[in-house]
């Protein structure tokens, strides 16, 4: 939300910053616009896309649950990275962990303007494929959204690393729902099995239809492997 006062592009190292917040606040500002600014550098907020997210994860490792944490962003620190595996949700634009990654993906979200038209670029279509998948206008619009689910090994570390970020909340939450779902998982992986040939690593652009903020369809666009 900071990110609505100030359009500059947000790098991993700015994030990691302690002022990160207050640096994105305007100088001079009424009182009232004071405590709301207050309350913003001070919280933790979570949509509702994330929360369901997290709930599918905590359902698919089941007996497993004890060996996975929870963390925000903000507290995950690059030494936690040298081991262990990871998800992270979100696009490097609400959670700039995932830049580290981008190199490695093919299809790399662009943002013109904080607010403006997103989409994904597509770096080497394959035949049949567009050059770029956009997404919804804003949260709550209706139309089709785009995400994408990947799993790559770490570059800083031990491990592996499942980044699931979407456009807007539907996107992201449209990824949950394909991972509750077994018919839709076993679709996930036998898309995947094609594309990778063997390879354990992929990424997989997922499009959603979304009406009154929710997806009520789920389709598999195009996927691609990923080599260490």
């Amino acid at each position: 939300m900071s990110r609505l006062l100030d359009p500059k592009e947000i790098s991993l190292d700015d994030y990691l910053q302690p002022d990160f917040r207050e640096s994105l606040f305007p100088l001079r500002h009424d009182e009232s616009f004071d405590r709301m600014l207050t309350y913003l550098s001070h919280s933790e907020l979570t949509s509702f896309a994330d929360i369901a997210v997290v709930s599918v994860l905590e359902k698919l490792v089941g007996n497993d649950s004890d060996q996975v944490s929870l963390t925000s962003a903000r507290d995950l620190d690059r030494r936690d990275l040298e081991k262990g595996n990871f998800v992270f949700v979100g696009s490097a634009i609400s959670n700039p962990w995932v830049s580290l990654f981008a190199d490695k993906l093919n299809f790399k979200m662009v943002e013109e303007g904080v607010g403006g038209r997103m989409y994904f670029r597509n770096r080497s279509p394959q035949p049949g494929e567009q050059q770029e998948y956009e997404g919804l206008v804003r949260t709550g619009s209706p139309g089709d959204d785009f995400a994408t689910i990947s799993l790559l090994p770490s570059s800083l570390g031990q491990g592996n690393v499942l980044i699931l970020q979407g456009f807007r909340q539907e996107g992201t939450e449209a990824l949950g729902a394909l991972l509750s779902n077994a018919s839709d998982r076993a679709r996930l992986e036998q898309a995947v099995r094609h594309a990778t040939n063997g390879s354990p690593y992929f990424e997989a652009l997922i499009r959603s239809r979304a009406i009154a903020g929710a997806p009520v369809s789920i389709e598999i666009v195009a996927t691609r492997d990923i080599r260490p």
